[in-house]
């Protein structure tokens, strides 16, 4: 019995070896110029359950200078092509030329991804028109799930600010809800911002504060300020109202989105 067990173990192990060895990462180049460029290495491929957005963390090791131009094309996986971010997948990265440097391409993910793919068979970039390929990509999963989160409708917000959610508090009397964010700015010392609206998990819309919404807000370049959006609620939300399943935001015209937001009714921030 134990030979026969053991027999069995080996014949797993060798069976973990072989599928252990099919998905290990690597590159391809479609097209040379690419490695004339630069070296590509994958440090990591993360995906939000939630949404389906999964994007890549890279290794760049520059030939020719410090910066590189990078988007993703598409993925692929079990004979279904999952579309990149089109109109703004193509970013200029900061790397370093001679020496390999992390570049996260959060900002630029994959769209539409399903939970339940494990492993991208084909990830297409495109470097300045060139293209390349990385093969047998796993994802890591972040579960979401009941946790208050920020998604980028226009990846252009991320170019000029970080948000993280700080709180949303309501006042039972006048219905008026809003938000305070922690707010790091990387092009300047201000950001124009404001809420159009927020929907409940029965799908009920509440407006933002429309011609008043929109303000200039005093942040700090490269440091997270906490930022309250009091002068601006949303408007009219009974307290019956226990949270937000989505709440959209617009920063110059480019929007962002906070989800599955819990209102604090009648109590102020620390």
């Amino acid at each position: 019995m134990k030979k026969i067990l053991l027999s069995m173990l080996t014949v797993l192990l060798l069976c973990g070896s072989a599928v252990a060895q099919e998905i290990v990462p690597y590159v391809t180049y479609d097209e040379p110029a690419v490695q004339s460029r630069m070296e590509v290495a994958l440090l990591g491929c993360y995906g939000n359950n939630v949404t389906g957005e999964v994007y890549l963390v890279l290794n760049i090791l520059a030939k020719e200078s410090n910066e590189v131009y990078l988007g993703v094309k598409k993925g692929s996986a079990l004979g279904t092509v999952f579309e990149g971010v089109q109109s703004a997948g193509y970013k200029t990265r900061n790397v370093m030329k001679g020496s390999f440097v992390k570049v996260s391409m959060e900002n630029t993910p994959i769209k539409e991804v399903p939970a339940e793919v494990q492993v991208l068979e084909t990830v297409l970039l495109s470097s300045a028109g060139w293209d390349f390929t990385l093969h047998n990509v796993p994802i890591e999963w972040i579960d979401y799930t009941g946790k208050t989160f920020v998604t980028y409708d226009e990846y252009a917000v991320k170019e000029r600010m970080e948000v993280e959610f700080g709180g949303c508090y309501g006042d039972s009397q006048s219905g008026d809800v809003y938000l305070v964010l922690s707010i790091k700015a990387k092009e300047g010392n201000e950001v124009y911002l404001g809420a159009t609206k927020a929907i409940t998990p029965k799908g009920k819309i509440y407006e933002g504060g429309s011609s008043a919404g929109y303000k200039t807000r005093s942040v700090m370049k490269n440091r997270f300020i906490e930022v309250s959006l009091e002068n601006t609620p949303i408007k009219g939300v009974p307290a019956s109202v226990e949270r937000f399943d989505l709440i959209e935001l617009n920063s110059g015209g480019y929007l962002f989105n906070l989800h599955n937001v819990p209102i604090q009714w009648d109590v102020k921030p620390e």
